[in-house]
């Protein structure tokens, strides 16, 4: 199912958290560290966010290459904090995202724009 490439990631992400910042190995979903991960998460959405916003208003000097560069970021940062979230809970990321991704691939909304064929 795929070329490995997250599950690699997920790994050599979570040897890094551990290294910087510790482990303390309670994985349950209202752990401390399970909830940082999480808010990274919003936090780099947030980031996307600001882009999005700011660069559409044409404020803030929001030059579409700088604005290119700053929806990256936020983009890598929130898999990256991805990979921490799902790391701390224990759960293979890749094998969820193209487990989900086999379902989502066979709605159609063209045909049934009602259900998506599902």
């Amino acid at each position: 199912m795929g070329s490995m490439l997250i599950s690699s990631l997920q790994q050599r992400s979570q040897a890094w958290r551990i290294r910087n910042f510790g482990e303390n190995g309670d994985t349950s979903l209202g752990n401390p560290q399970s909830i940082e991960q999480f808010l990274g998460m919003v936090e780099e959405m947030g980031e996307l966010s600001h882009v999005l916003l700011k660069h559409g208003q044409g404020i803030r000097r929001m030059d579409p290459i700088t604005a290119a560069e700053l929806e990256a970021d936020a983009l890598a940062d929130l898999f990256i904090f991805m990979l921490g979230y799902a790391g701390r809970r224990q759960l293979d990321l890749e094998y969820i995202i193209l487990k989900t991704w086999e379902k989502v691939e066979r709605r159609d909304w063209v045909k049934d724009p009602e259900r998506g064929g599902e």
